[in-house]
This record gives C-alpha cells, structure tokens and sequence, in this order.
C-alpha cells in the first residue's frame, strides 16, 4: 500500500510499505528515501504517535489518509574545557 506523508513544511511523499510492516520498517525507508534519521522521526496519525513495534495495519492508515512525519534536529554538545570561552 501507499502511504502518505505530510513534513511541518506541508510537504508531501509517499511511501511503499505492506501492511505488516513495523512502523520501525517505514521510518527506515523515510531514511533512505529522505535522508532523515530514523531514531529522529516521530510519525502521527490520527492524533496517535506511531509506535516503532507495531504494524501498519494495527493503526488501520488509509491510503487516502495522511501520516505527519515530525523529525527532531539533532543537538550536539560541545566540550569545552573548563573556563574555555567560545
């Protein structure tokens, strides 16, 4: 089945995916497809944050329905030695 995706810039991409598919599996494919990493991606549908463990068909997603794929900046820490000013 498609699904379709919808970014906080209302941008819209589908994605291939079976129904027994683990929502792991599609964030996986998001990756590859957009370069966003997995571990990053909150996906939402219906007012439901998809869980990684369960299946596509477990959260009954339309096609003609859409799935919000939120994607978190990575923060790094900087090291700075002690009194070091930036």
């Amino acid at each position: 089945m498609k699904l379709t995706f919808r970014d906080l810039k209302q941008q819209k991409f589908t994605i291939e995916a079976e129904p027994t598919e683990l929502i792991s599996d599609v964030k996986a494919k998001i990756e590859k497809e957009k370069g966003w990493e997995a571990a990053q991606q909150k996906l939402i549908y219906s007012g439901k944050i998809l869980q990684d463990a369960n299946t596509v068909e477990s959260y009954k997603i339309e096609e003609k329905g859409f799935i919000v794929c939120m994607v978190s900046k990575v923060h790094f820490a900087t090291h700075r030695p002690h009194g070091a000013k930036l």
